[in-house]
């Protein structure tokens, strides 16, 4: 084969190019080498190494994403692995579900990753929040131990998801006067019910990250349909109508009051 290929517009008609496109002339080896080394570099840098902040690929992080999103909590029921797959892979995951199996297995081997997740998530913990096994319904938390105690959509009035003992586990926790909050809120009939008040919030809300570049690189890995978007604005602030994700701007409140 030569190293030099020759292509003029004037010799082609038809077939998959048009008139007005622009044929010029390549070295084979050249673009061979340079298309495959920036392909190498892609996938070692955005599949094969573990990021530095957290110690988790991105097709890691995405699982655990997805398994946050169903709501796999400790204490809640069991799903299926083919679940979390279906999920990672339609919702996040550019591949096929067949790889994300064997992903999701090594991170919860014990000779593998699960120690060092949860090692990990208790080190970023400290000062911050507490990282507890249960559900609403046995929170191993001393009582009147915070001002605001939050919930989301997952608690429901149904008993499996946390229901009359959820709430009752939030009035234990909540210090006299604190404020229990339920965002995105399933039920307000039963929330009215309890005593607390639906609130909406009008006007635009966005989320707010470090920075530009790390506001595109989330968008990237959890919003990839927004990254162009995103990237194109440069700011650190992403609008939820930008990915698309309704805001968190209904809630229920109420004041402990007892």
């Amino acid at each position: 084969m030569p190293d030099e290929i020759e292509s003029k517009a004037s010799h082609v008609s038809g077939g998959a190019y048009t008139g007005s496109e622009k044929i010029g002339t390549i070295n084979v080896a050249d673009e061979i080498s340079n298309s495959f080394l920036d392909y190498s570099m892609s996938v070692i840098i955005s599949r094969a190494l573990p990021d530095v902040r957290d110690g988790l690929k991105p097709s890691q992080r995405r699982i655990l994403y997805a398994m946050h999103e169903l709501s796999l909590f400790p204490g809640r029921k069991p799903y299926k692995c083919a679940k979390i797959c279906g999920d990672t892979s339609g919702n996040y995951h550019p591949h096929g579900e067949a790889v994300i199996y064997p992903t999701l297995v090594h991170m919860a081997q014990p000779w593998a990753m699960r120690e060092r997740l949860v090692a990990a998530l208790s080190t970023q913990a400290v000062g911050k929040v507490d990282i507890v096994d249960g559900f609403f319904d046995a929170l191993p938390v001393p009582d009147a131990s915070a001002d605001l105690v939050v919930a989301c959509s997952a608690l429901e009035r149904d008993a499996a998801h946390g229901g009359a003992a959820g709430l009752a586990e939030m009035e234990r926790v909540c210090t006299p006067d604190g404020l229990m909050v339920v965002v995105w809120p399933s039920h307000l009939d039963w929330l009215s019910a309890q005593g607390f008040t639906y609130l909406s919030f009008p006007g635009r809300m966005w989320m707010e990250f470090r920075d530009p570049e790390e506001a595109i690189e989330m968008t990237e890995i959890f919003y990839p349909h927004a990254a162009a978007e995103v990237r194109a604005r440069g700011e650190a602030r992403v609008e939820y109508d930008v990915i698309g994700v309704n805001p968190p701007r209904d809630l229920a409140f109420k004041v402990n009051k007892r």
